[in-house]
């Protein structure tokens, strides 16, 4: 009776364990696809079942890499890996990294390793990935130099024409309730909140768009050039170039702002569409928020203190 009883323990936990064991995440590959272009090497992998994902990847390399590794300046020679995830998670367990992507992030860049990793769930996917790119593009064009996150970011969304008129109103909103951040506090990187981060994206990507009017179209491919050339920082490539420290511009640039976005034209009855736009602003700021706030309390409960890479080395899309 002991037997027979030990026998049908024994059977009882196969028949559990086994369903739970095919259950379990495939650790297996697609095998990878190597392509060249504009002289860079890419690397594209996934796992078994995403080959559709994986070709999604290599068109968007071929499509937009060329074009953005000649506006960056990208040298001759760089190796870059691209990994399409189920869970970008999969790859920090693999590479046995503790840190974690926050649930939100549907592209993820690593310079350090020169990786970009992509989550299939995204509907912007092949947007995101040229985002990515562009942020790959900087690291090669600085030798991994440090950029401040708010032009890595806002360089990365003009490159990528990753903008829409919802981030002119969030601007627009924001500088008529003097709302703005200083770039300070964007250099290292962005505000947790949803709504938050998004104006730091939105006035990121205006700030750049000013500076190449002021300063010209290529004024990002001649900063990295400078940081190469002359090994120094971002702050001192961006006085080099331009002959002024960036405090200056960006005193230049608010004036510039508050002159066009200021809450004066309500009083005066000048510029109303000025104001129609900060007042759709002000509605999407909020319906953003709205939106976002269940999910990102979702994730603070599931990733509290999680994700712990080094803000300065991981980029998000």
């Amino acid at each position: 009776m002991h037997i027979r009883s030990r026998l049908f323990a024994l059977l009882l936990g196969l028949f559990l364990w086994v369903p739970a064991l095919s259950a379990a995440p495939s650790a297996a590959r697609e095998p990878a696809t190597v392509v060249e272009v504009a002289a860079t090497r890419f690397e594209v992998d996934a796992p078994v079942g995403m080959a559709g994902s994986m070709a999604t990847a290599v068109r968007v390399i071929e499509q937009e890499w060329p074009g953005i590794a000649t506006r960056v300046g990208v040298p001759a020679g760089g190796r870059v890996t691209v990994s399409a995830e189920r869970d970008m998670n999969d790859w920090f367990a693999r590479e046995k990294i503790p840190s974690q992507p926050p649930e939100w992030a549907s592209g993820l860049t690593i310079p350090s390793r020169m990786t970009v990793l992509m989550a299939p769930s995204n509907p912007e996917w092949e947007r995101t990935m040229a985002h990515e790119l562009a942020h790959i593009a900087v690291a090669l064009a600085t030798e991994r130099r440090a950029v401040p996150r708010w032009f890595n970011e806002g360089y990365a969304m003009e490159v990528s024409h990753d903008w829409d008129v919802e981030r002119v109103a969030q601007l627009s909103g924001a500088a008529v309730m003097g709302r703005l951040y200083t770039f300070d506090e964007l250099t290292a990187g962005y505000p947790a909140g949803a709504g938050q981060a998004e104006l730091a994206y939105a006035q990121s990507f205006h700030m750049v768009r000013w500076l190449e009017g002021e300063f010209g179209a290529d004024l990002g491919r001649r900063i990295f050039a400078e940081m190469r050339r002359g090994g120094g920082s971002w702050d001192a490539a961006f006085l080099t170039v331009t002959g002024q420290p960036f405090a200056a511009a960006e005193q230049a640039w608010l004036d510039y702002v508050e002159g066009r976005f200021h809450w004066l034209p309500v009083a005066t009855g000048v510029g109303a569409g000025w104001v129609l736009v900060a007042l759709l602003g002000l509605w999407a700021w909020r319906r953003r928020g709205s939106q976002k706030a269940a999910k990102l309390k979702v994730m603070e409960r599931r990733q509290k203190g999680a994700y712990r890479a080094d803000p300065d080395d991981t980029t998000f899309g």
